[in-house]
């Protein structure tokens, strides 16, 4: 586990953050305007959130299914592993071309391993590779396969009372959509950095400016980038992040009600429809643990009408992202 130092943050920095994890490619003018500070402030205070590894760095939300991609999931359980074989279990994952992303957890799993493949068949084997290269220290692991992954914005950071608003990074309508050569450089880029200007973005790539424009608008309008978010990591600011996991005996109406649920309450970043061992995982964030306890049992409170169960996990550390597999499967490299 990867700790880090605690750092403070006031009420201009959580509404910077908001802004930030709402759009991150709007204008600093324009987010410096709506918070109601100097341009030189916001960019000060960008900055010094870049520095101390608040943010360390700003990426485009996509919908995986137009890549032609499934998402799946894999809880781990390691025991009798020393920390340089702890080490190597995760260097393993993380150089996975299949591995979307690395989750540090504490509680009654330690791993959480996102696979993006083109079927099931290819994520058993991905499991079938992981469970047997460490089969002394992978106990017990439990997989999922997701119907549905929806995003909603971090409305608690802010006093200002926005609406939610959402982006799904799988299921839905979707379908695989046609991405050429210039869309996936143009994407490469973005996945470096979400913020970065167009002008720099034409002169990495070679591709004319309005070329440039005009691919972007056209994939978020074909709803190929759903958005452009910051990548946080909260824990050093005091943020408390948990996943619930959820299994509901009615499974079609408890989805509604936390949909309902989370369109009212800020605290509320994602929720997954799934299948395996449950049906449903909500990803809630709050300041402290006190408040973190009252937001869960308000959502219990909320899906009550139908019988379930719950199971939560406590999210560690959040590795970066691996756009790389997105990318090399756009290409037909896979």
């Amino acid at each position: 586990m990867i700790f880090m130092p605690k750092i403070q943050i006031d009420a201009p920095d959580r509404e910077i953050l908001y802004e930030l994890t709402t759009n991150a490619r709007r204008q600093n003018n324009r987010m410096a305007r709506d918070i109601g500070i100097s341009n030189q402030l916001f960019d000060y205070r960008v900055s010094r959130m870049i520095k101390t590894g608040i943010v360390p760095k700003f990426i485009p939300l996509v919908r995986i299914d137009s890549f032609g991609m499934g998402f799946y999931r894999a809880l781990l359980r390691i025991e009798k592993a020393s920390a340089k074989r702890k080490h190597e279990i995760k260097d393993y994952i993380t150089n996975n071309k299949s591995v979307f992303q690395l989750i540090e957890a504490v509680g009654s799993w330690d791993l959480s391993v996102n696979f993006v493949c083109r079927d099931i068949r290819g994520f058993n084997a991905e499991i079938d590779k992981l469970a047997t290269r460490f089969s002394e220290n992978i106990r017990q692991y439990t997989t999922m396969a997701f119907s549905r992954s929806v995003y909603f914005n971090r409305r608690f950071f802010t006093k200002r009372a926005p609406e939610a608003k959402t982006a799904m990074l799988y299921g839905g309508s979707a379908s695989a959509e046609h991405l050429d050569d210039k869309d996936l450089l143009i994407l490469d880029q973005l996945f470096k950095n979400a913020r970065m200007p167009n002008f720099t973005i034409s002169k990495n790539t070679k591709i004319a400016m309005n070329t440039i424009k005009s691919r972007i608008r056209s994939m978020e309008n074909r709803g190929v980038i759903q958005g452009y978010r910051a990548f946080l990591r909260p824990m050093p600011f005091g943020v408390v992040r948990k996943k619930v996991m959820v299994r509901s005996y009615c499974p079609v109406r408890t989805e509604q009600l936390l949909n309902d649920f989370a369109l009212n309450n800020p605290h509320v970043y994602v929720i997954e429809k799934m299948s395996g061992r449950w049906d449903f995982e909500v990803v809630l964030e709050a300041f402290g643990h006190r408040e973190f306890q009252g937001i869960l049992q308000k959502m219990r409170d909320a899906i009550s009408e139908v019988p379930f169960d719950y199971e939560m996990i406590d999210i560690a550390y959040n590795h970066d992202m691996n756009f790389g597999s997105l990318l090399a499967w756009g290409a037909g490299k896979k």
